[in-house]
């Protein structure tokens, strides 16, 4: 199955002189979905809602920017939503990405 979607990067950025705030950089790809999803509940006493982790990798079509900056790698977007981000395993000129749980940015947002 083909895949299209974003993958968001954690870098810092200088504000002013000497000062470094985080920021997301947003960048687009494509490639193959690998395996197909496994949804599942993780079920804990200390929260209202149950968190949702879903176990697949995607096989992203990479470019320089994503084989130099694999560290920052923080979120992949898949059916609407973004994904944390596990694992990346260099496979030049591909990287394939393991996913796990919903990825919330510091608003709390997961889209």
């Amino acid at each position: 199955m083909k895949w299209r979607g974003e993958i968001g990067f954690a870098q810092s950025a200088e504000i002013r002189p000497g000062i470094y705030a985080p920021t997301m950089v947003r960048r687009n790809y494509r490639g193959d979905v690998n395996t197909h999803p496994v949804w599942r509940n993780q079920y804990s006493s200390e929260g209202v809602n149950d968190d949702i982790n879903m176990s697949m990798t995607i096989s992203v079509v990479a470019d320089p920017y994503a084989i130099q900056n694999l560290g920052y790698m923080k979120y992949i977007t898949y059916n609407g939503s973004k994904w944390k981000i596990n694992s990346v395993e260099p496979t030049i000129p591909r990287l394939t990405v393991s996913i796990g749980g919903l990825y919330n940015d510091s608003t709390g947002n997961a889209n």
